[in-house]
């Protein structure tokens, strides 16, 4: 899937909410597939005609995912059309129900792959001098959805790695920046100075291999890790020096 998924969070299609028309603009999409799952209880057929009224007058065509049971979650037939669609919308309603109804179901297998695939449309890469140098063409050959930016600040790239959903480096630093931040990593080395993010499942060694890359980060992108017990520490060695140093030296 490559196109849009939206997921507003409930009062969709009512007046002053701009998002839909503003999505239409900027998509290419001639049509909206529309899965009321949520609104099972609630007049679904309501909320379906709401949505032909927003989305017609914006030149796009609604069709609707019918899937109100677990049993129709469960239809491959539905699973193939939310992977194929161009503009996925799930509505508002009880989150409750759309859990019961989609949980490890094939239709909710699609979703979860749909976003993730829209996700690779966001991917940026400060790049290296040295890099730039040695790949000159690499302004020109870039893919769409690949952002190159100039080489940022210390505290800007912390910000980045603190907000990505996924990180793919080589760099030693970044791994446990990532680790410490919370972020999961993708790391494209067979070996890590970091084996402790690896143990904790935030890091993942993977060949400079580009299927196995995908695949890599297919499975860790967005990932949740706990982290009990911090092994590099509780952040309070600079006060232990400090007291070391005061108590024998000073």
């Amino acid at each position: 899937m490559s196109g849009t998924l939206a997921l507003l969070g409930g009062a969709e299609w009512t007046e002053g909410v701009t998002l839909d028309a503003r999505l239409a603009a900027e998509s290419s999409a001639t049509e909206v597939v529309v899965l009321p799952t949520a609104t099972a209880y609630e007049n679904p057929g309501a909320r379906v005609e709401a949505a032909r009224r927003a989305f017609e007058p914006l030149g796009l065509s609604v069709t609707v995912l019918p899937v109100y049971k677990r049993a129709q979650a469960m239809e491959p037939e539905w699973a193939d059309l939310a992977a194929g669609a161009s503009w996925l919308y799930l509505t508002g309603g009880s989150p409750m129900h759309l859990r019961s109804v989609l949980k490890d179901t094939p239709l909710l297998d699609a979703l979860i792959g749909a976003s993730t695939a829209l996700v690779f449309n966001l991917v940026l890469f400060p790049v290296h001098p040295r890099t730039r140098h040695r790949f000159p063409d690499l302004l020109h050959d870039a893919p769409p959805n690949l952002t190159l930016i100039e080489p940022v600040s210390y505290l800007t790239m912390l910000a980045m790695v603190r907000d990505a959903l996924l990180v793919i480096t080589d760099s030693g630093g970044v791994q446990k920046e990532a680790f410490l931040l919370g972020t999961p990593c993708v790391t494209v080395r067979d070996t890590t100075e970091w084996p402790e993010t690896v143990q904790a499942g935030a890091n993942t060694l993977v060949a400079a291999d580009p299927e196995a890359l995908h695949q890599a980060a297919c499975t860790m992108m967005g990932l949740e890790f706990e982290m009990k017990d911090n092994p590099f520490g509780t952040g309070t060695a600079s006060l232990a020096i400090a007291g070391f140093t005061r108590d024998h030296y000073l």
